[in-house]
């Protein structure tokens, strides 16, 4: 069940913070991390440090001070820079990384704790 001052703000209003979480923030984070970082890491240490780095930089933009979440957003990190590693491209980064922020969402909006 919804908190009482939901009911008054106007129909349709979970739909805009949703597009941004589910949407515009996964690709934002994506081609921060995966596209203008890179380079300067890949220039100042080998491909796996700079993996290790930009998967630490994804658990850190969460700014998580539980160390399970931070582990979780770290091995998240890890996947996102091995899909991107094997398959040259954001694409897949960036819709993995929405699926995963919309599934989420979908959880907390359906199942409110």
């Amino acid at each position: 069940m919804m908190p009482d001052m939901v009911r008054f703000l106007p129909a349709g209003w979970l739909a805009y913070p949703l597009l941004i979480i589910c949407l515009a923030v996964p690709i934002a984070e994506e081609l921060f991390i995966r596209r203008l970082l890179p380079g300067s890491y890949e220039s100042i240490m080998s491909r796996n440090e700079a993996l290790v780095c930009k998967a630490l930089a994804l658990a850190l933009v969460h700014d998580t001070v539980v160390p399970l979440s931070l582990f979780r957003f770290f091995v998240q990190g890890l996947i996102l820079c091995v899909i991107r590693r094997k398959t040259g491209s954001l694409i897949p980064c960036m819709a993995y990384h929405v699926d995963r922020n919309t599934l989420l969402c979908l959880l907390a909006v359906l199942h409110p704790r």
